[in-house]
């Protein structure tokens, strides 16, 4: 989206430049759940991140939270504060290859056609055949 803007001012096309504004614009912020947010907030503070990244809110921190706050929840306020971690750990788009590089390609393990299609030939082995006087490398 960045991009798409930058491109658009530097040829000066304001018309391209009010439909990427329009699509930027988010609705406003309801004030009756901001009690919400500020609670998700406090509890992703005390969610630690592990080395695969962030770790999702689990069910004994929103029970530490709401013993010792004294902060009292509905369920339907803890299933928003989960679809709210859910939003934040769902991993991001990541940008395609670089122009002229080949896409990596991925199969979930227990894919084992996939899997082979692309190890392709890493485990076969490479035989070298040397001749006499040849220097080995």
């Amino acid at each position: 989206m960045v991009a798409r803007r930058e491109r658009a001012e530097a040829k000066g096309a304001a018309h391209v430049l009010a439909e990427i504004e329009a699509e930027l614009q988010l609705p406003p912020f309801p004030d009756e759940l901001f009690y919400l947010w500020q609670t998700y907030l406090r509890l992703r503070r005390r969610a630690p991140a592990g080395f695969a990244g962030p770790q999702p809110v689990g069910w004994q921190d929103i029970d530490a939270f709401t013993r010792l706050s004294g902060v009292r929840l509905a369920p339907w306020e803890i299933g928003v504060v989960e679809a709210l971690d859910e939003i934040y750990l769902r991993p991001a788009s990541k940008p395609g290859p670089p122009s002229g590089q080949a896409a990596r390609v991925s199969a979930a393990s227990s894919d084992g056609a996939g899997v082979r299609a692309i190890l392709g030939g890493i485990g076969k082995r490479r035989v070298f055949k040397r001749t006499k006087g040849e220097a080995s490398g």
